[in-house]
């Protein structure tokens, strides 16, 4: 039982510590222009104009009429009376997504590999399986599921658009 209660502390720091790195752009509300001034140059982008035309590049400035966006072809201004929504691309957690499956899954297997090489010659079919020796659920175990869950947290999707401005 002592071993489970660790388990589920170590998953409850690792939830704590993933959940607590949520950046904040801005406090005011969607609709304020100003928004857009807490933007970093070089940031990624993707705006929705008026007739629904959507642009996608790096932010290179904002003035209180027009918002300028680099992209391939070239710099773009967009009038403000056009823009209908500006969205700031997050950043990719893959990696902490990854060292967290890996550290779950780790604990998981070592959890389930002493339990494995404990012996208890009245606790049914698997009580005594010891193929390689008294460590050998740790040995095999604790890499196996540290790989499953490092591609567990390699799968999670990451990323994505968070809405900065929007008309009302």
């Amino acid at each position: 039982m002592k071993p489970f209660l660790i388990f589920l502390a170590g998953c409850s720091v690792l939830a704590m510590i993933a959940l607590g790195q949520a950046p904040a752009i801005s406090t005011l509300p969607k609709s304020d222009w100003g928004n857009l001034r807490s933007l970093i140059a070089g940031a990624e982008i993707r705006v929705i104009a008026g007739g629904r035309q959507t642009v996608r590049g790096t932010f290179r400035s904002v003035s209180d009429d027009a918002l300028i966006v680099d992209q391939a072809s070239g710099e773009e201004m967009i009038a403000r009376s056009s823009v209908r929504s500006v969205s700031l691309k997050k950043d990719s957690r893959r990696g902490r997504n990854m060292l967290i499956g890996l550290g779950a899954g780790g604990v998981t297997g070592l959890i389930l590999g002493v339990k494995l090489d404990s012996c208890n010659p009245g606790g049914g079919f698997f009580s005594c399986f010891r193929p390689g020796g008294p460590n050998f659920g740790k040995e095999v175990l604790t890499p196996v599921f540290a790989l499953v869950g490092l591609g567990i947290g390699a799968a999670i999707p990451t990323g994505g658009w968070r809405e900065i401005y929007r008309t009302q």
